[in-house]
């Protein structure tokens, strides 16, 4: 991997390593299992997967913290414990000069498995409204706190 890849939150190795930590101490035990591996467009791959896991107590505190207050609390009591399964899929894109990955780009629908668990639109906004991590398991944080001189909130879009 090139040392500036292009990641979701900026370019570096280091703040990719950063994102990967807080995904694993926010997520606790998940389970990944590869769904499919294709060509993607120009030089790229792109891994489809499942991601599955169980909404627990330390989940809430570091992703949905506003769920553990007393107006959160109903919402906690439908989602703690819960099976959660997620799709994602992440694109990398080969630098055929360096010989390298140079961007591991990826996106998972956290909100179709939480609309089926709790059934509403309206509790599904009260999960994500001030929540550190957004629909597609971004980690807020993140997205504010490595961007670089490369990165732009623009890029968040593509």
């Amino acid at each position: 991997m090139v040392s500036d890849v292009r990641i979701d939150t900026g370019y570096d190795v280091e703040p990719m390593l950063m994102l990967w930590e807080k995904t694993s101490r926010m997520y606790g035990d998940f389970a990944i299992q590869l769904v499919r591996l294709n060509n993607g467009a120009g030089n790229s791959i792109v891994a489809t997967y499942k991601v599955a896991f169980t909404i627990s107590e330390n989940l809430l505190r570091n992703a949905f913290p506003h769920l553990l207050t007393s107006r959160g609390m109903s919402l906690k009591e439908k989602l703690i414990g819960q099976q959660l399964e997620m799709t994602g899929a992440s694109t990398f894109i080969w630098d055929d000069e360096q010989e390298q990955v140079s961007s591991a780009l990826y996106s998972i629908d956290m909100l179709t498995p939480l609309h089926r668990l709790l059934g509403n639109v309206e509790e599904l906004s009260r999960v994500f409204d001030n929540a550190l991590v957004t629909p597609e398991c971004r980690i807020v944080s993140a997205l504010h706190s490595h961007h670089t001189s490369h990165y732009s909130a623009s890029q968040e879009a593509n």
